[in-house]
């Protein structure tokens, strides 16, 4: 599984992003691969025609960033467009249906905001998925953004099996509601290994 990560935040801390960057990758299934891959830039061809590369810790102190202040309305037109043209996949097979966005509030407090287009709830085949030009939204913690991305893309679960079927506000936003730690102890200190060999390194705090 790949998954499209967009990074907005004006106000860097690079060693906070290390870390959310590190907990996000794929502790459960992969080994900790780095599975999410930063959009920099805003040129949608970059995103249709070849594999991003794999988004790895340390990034460059002044990479390049097209999303810096980016809005989630200015992020949702943006993948919309890029929907529009290849459908729920690009040419690589990342999905396009859904990814994830770290904010300045994200790197503060430990949390993504997930988005995934809408499905039709008036389309009675069950076995005919209608996605609409609406996203759901949702803020949740680091740790359990892959579950619920992988969940997701494998269409496993529903977007509001994530939410207890609470329903979202007007503008598309739910309330996580957390069901318990699904990372098993010994993937989970595959990770805290890695992020005290990072933080010996001086790459998080």
């Amino acid at each position: 599984m790949t998954g499209l990560l967009f990074l907005t935040a004006a106000l860097l801390d690079h060693k906070r992003l290390h870390l959310a960057l590190t907990t996000l990758r794929d502790w459960q299934f992969d080994s900790g691969s780095s599975n999410f891959h930063l959009v920099r830039s805003r040129n949608a061809y970059e995103v249709e025609a070849d594999p991003l590369p794999p988004t790895l810790v340390p990034l460059p102190q002044n990479f390049e960033n097209a999303w810096t202040n980016a809005t989630i309305p200015n992020l949702e037109s943006y993948m919309l467009e890029i929907t529009r043209g290849l459908g729920e996949t690009t040419n690589a097979g990342t999905p396009t249906a859904q990814f994830i966005v770290i904010d300045e509030e994200g790197l503060r407090n430990g949390t993504v905001v997930l988005l995934e287009r809408h499905v039709d709830d008036d389309v009675d085949d069950e076995d005919d998925i209608v996605l609409t030009d609406k996203l759901d939204k949702v803020r949740l913690p680091w740790e359990k953004v892959h579950s619920m991305f992988v969940n997701l893309d494998l269409a496993n679960m529903d977007f509001r099996d994530f939410t207890d079927w609470q329903e979202g506000d007007a503008e598309g936003w739910f309330e996580y509601v957390d069901f318990g730690d699904d990372l098993p102890e010994k993937e989970r200190e595959e990770l805290e290994r890695e992020i005290e060999r990072l933080r010996g390194e001086g790459l998080v705090d």
